[in-house]
């Protein structure tokens, strides 16, 4: 017993077995450690909208290091207590069976499981809850406001649809109709799309014990009832992306067979339009998992796939680029420089070190006592949204902006760091959350446009009961973005330790989707940016015993 142990914490042999596992382990449990340590110096009121002097970081101490010191060797200790438990029951996970002998039943059996674990909350809140970005989108897609790419084009033109459907159904109330069939369609697609999800793991061999475990998480887990009934962008994009992570994991299941027929290069690209029209980051997942898929697979001979991924990919850039440029819908520049206009802020709040040169230029595009006032270290609104915040200075001259956010972080880089850590806590920090951006189950209280009619919601269980029992299905403590990304990267870090280097590949989106966030993110909290790390989390898990198809 002792040998057996003893295999876990010889260090040597264990670098010796497999370097890169050995390094990446380390590498996860000091970043996790720094990130717990970072916790414990970090300031945070619970309001998003804080000033500088809400929201900071203290000064690091002894017992800080101390902190950091104990979460690495405890984070140590859990991963080799995994290691121990997928050496001993991973062989159990899936079956070695038949996997063409099922029974297509189960399908439905599932599918109507979910959907009646899921009724109290569609009966509770229906038609859903309406979000801000979904009413702009609601009044482009009938015509009382310019359509523009800021939320996805595709998903304003779907809601178009389904608006112009309910219309013809009722003259009097025809959008409320509209936007009930797009709940109802929303519900069904999703509960679909999990349950082919559990019948492609029954399907490859999953045991019937881990399938029950598959039902009851997509069933009870509150996050996925809510956002069924979320009307937003952030779950159609989920949906689609997961769908496209699923037939990654069939590439790899098949060792790329199936991108060798039309058929599934047909399927890829459908799906990879979907994703890149859905997310206005959704290009950049793609091109990331592409690159990763033509090293993985440069050996099996995927000339037609590859030409037509690369064709398919360059002819979306063309048109997301200079097409919705010409037509003047693409979205504002300073959407995307949301980290940078923080940290410059930053910068100027703290009255960091900054010449007489830039403080001209900064003072050009927002006046400097205006950021001391007005910045908000967690969400960049407070800056870009400003009344005197004058974008063209940035977008005249790009090269320029750049130049000097980059002198500023040479002469401030302790400064750029906190403000970056600061306007991105949800996404690295696993013990804050906040309600901001977590789910959408009620209607926006603002209509934004009253030319718009109100739209109401329904609670049919009180009509029926007289109680209502919201309360009870309405989340009251929240769950970190950043609980998602760990045992995500646990999945990743158990996938090296068993050598099956190419399911690290299904891996990619989900990790292209964090760091896309991660460099972009307009605001400190908002779990449906990254909501696919959520919907994901059952197939990260089994990525690591995962077989490739035998022949």
């Amino acid at each position: 017993m002792k040998k057996v142990w003893w295999k876990y914490f010889n260090l040597k042999e264990q670098f010796k077995n497999n370097k890169i596992y050995f390094l990446v382990k380390l590498i996860f449990c000091l970043m996790f450690s720094i990130s717990i340590m970072l916790d414990s110096i970090l300031v945070f009121n619970g309001n998003i909208y804080g000033k500088i002097y809400d929201n900071y970081f203290t000064s690091i101490k002894f017992n800080n290091i101390c902190i950091l010191v104990l979460t690495f060797l405890v984070s140590y200790l859990v991963i080799t207590l995994i290691e121990f438990l997928t050496d001993k029951y991973g062989k159990t996970i899936f079956s070695k069976h038949d996997q063409k002998v099922k029974n297509k039943k189960y399908f439905w059996i599932i599918f109507i499981v979910i959907l009646l674990l899921w009724m109290p909350y569609i009966l509770s809140f229906f038609p859903g809850g309406l979000f801000a970005d979904t009413i702009v989108s609601i009044s482009e897609a009938l015509g009382f406001r310019r359509i523009y790419n800021h939320n996805p084009i595709l998903y304003t033109l779907i809601l178009k649809l389904f608006l112009e459907v309910g219309i013809l159904f009722s003259n009097t109330n025809g959008q409320l109709v509209g936007l009930m069939l797009f709940t109802g369609v929303q519900v069904i697609t999703m509960d679909l799309i999990i349950t082919y999800f559990i019948y492609w793991t029954y399907k490859r061999g999953l045991s019937k014990k881990y399938i029950i475990l598959e039902v009851l998480f997509f069933g009870l887990f509150n996050l996925f009832p809510l956002y069924a009934i979320s009307l937003w962008k952030d779950t159609v994009f989920s949906l689609v992306l997961f769908l496209y992570l699923i037939y990654l994991a069939d590439v790899v299941y098949e060792n790329g067979k199936n991108l060798k027929d039309t058929k599934g290069i047909i399927k890829y690209s459908i799906l990879t339009i979907l994703v890149i029209f859905l997310r206005n980051n959704g290009v950049y997942i793609i091109i990331f998992t592409n690159i990763i898929l033509f090293i993985v697979f440069r050996k099996q001979l995927l000339k037609k796939f590859m030409c037509t991924t690369i064709i398919t990919i360059i002819l979306c850039c063309i048109i997301q680029g200079p097409v919705f440029n010409k037509l003047n819908i693409n979205t504002e520049f300073e959407e995307n420089i949301g980290v940078f206009l923080q940290q410059i802020s930053y910068v100027v709040a703290k009255d960091g070190s900054m010449t007489e040169e830039q403080k001209k230029y900064i003072d050009s595009i927002i006046p400097i006592k205006v950021i001391k006032k007005a910045y908000t270290p967690c969400i960049t609104d407070s800056i870009k949204w400003n009344s005197q915040f004058n974008s063209s200075v940035i977008t005249s001259n790009k090269s320029k902006f750049f130049t000097v956010w980059f002198k500023l972080f040479l002469l401030n880089p302790d400064k750029y760091t906190k403000a970056y850590l600061l306007n991105s806590i949800g996404f690295w920090d696993v013990k804050k959350a906040i309600y901001k951006g977590y789910i959408n189950h009620m209607m926006w209280p603002d209509r934004i446009y009253d030319y718009l009619p109100k739209y109401e919601q329904k609670d049919y269980i009180q009509q029926l009961t007289n109680k209502s029992i919201r309360i009870i299905l309405t989340p009251h403590l929240f769950i970190s973005s950043a609980i998602f990304l760990v045992i995500t990267l646990l999945g990743f870090i158990i996938t090296l330790y068993r050598k099956k280097y190419k399911n690290l590949l299904i891996y990619c989106p989900l990790i292209a989707t964090w760091i896309t966030i991660m460099i972009a993110t307009p605001l400190a909290f908002s779990l449906r940016y990254v909501y696919i790390l959520v919907l994901a989390l059952p197939l990260s898990i089994l990525i690591p015993f995962l077989e490739i198809k035998e022949e």
